[in-house]
């Protein structure tokens, strides 16, 4: 198990450290914010692999702490300490699309009415969309820390795809993850097929509980 996330952690790294294509910008951001949550979920599941492996470094000494990603000699990327901190949320909404250079656009409807996207990417209750992306692969994502209670409805929209060859359809992969983070965290995954670009559609909806300071 320990080399297993120890690799995991290492690939999380160079993602967030790398130099990447125009169309991936910002990606690190995604990827920093998967990397804590999965730090916290395996601290939460193998505590016992955290500590550091007697002997196991180049000259016999210590090994760092696994999860120390700015201190660890086996990797060549390091990210510096100040980053390496959980940003649990309530509701993380992710969509993701399988076919290059293709613009996908998230949309989530809040219980206040308000739509959250790319040209409302700030909501009144504290919901945030990541940037937007026009090629690629996305993700696009919506977080919120503390949702109030009631129906999110998600939506997508196949703005455009610049692809050559003509097959014209993308599948899109939605995670709906509540207490994203926390040891309480669930997911679900949805995958649909998209045919027709400027096409609308509902992909999911999630209901979130009134909490009683909300009443």
């Amino acid at each position: 198990v320990r080399r297993i996330v120890a690799r995991a952690l290492s690939l999380f790294a160079r993602v967030v450290t790398g130099k990447w294509d125009k169309r991936f910008i910002e990606i690190e951001v995604t990827t920093l914010m998967e990397l804590n949550a999965f730090v916290h979920r395996m601290r939460t599941l193998h505590p016992w692999i955290e500590k550091g492996v007697r002997g196991g470094g180049p000259n016999g000494e210590r090994t760092a702490n696994i999860f120390a990603l700015d201190q660890r000699t086996d990797i060549r990327e390091k990210i510096p300490k100040e980053f390496l901190r959980n940003l649990p949320c309530d509701l993380r909404v992710s969509l993701g699309w399988d076919t290059d250079m293709t613009d996908i656009d998230l949309h989530v409807i809040e219980p206040s009415g308000e739509e959250a996207y790319y040209s409302n990417r700030r909501t009144h209750i504290g919901g945030q969309v990541s940037r937007d992306f026009v090629s690629g692969y996305g993700p696009e994502e919506y977080m919120i820390k503390s949702a109030i209670g009631g129906k999110y409805l998600i939506k997508a929209k196949y703005f455009s795809s610049h692809r050559q060859d003509f097959s014209g359809a993308t599948t899109i992969l939605l995670r709906l993850t509540t207490n994203f983070g926390r040891s309480s965290e669930k997911s679900q995954a949805i995958a649909l097929r998209l045919d027709t670009n400027k096409e609308m559609v509902k992909v999911g909806e999630i209901e979130m509980p009134t909490l009683p300071w909300q009443q």
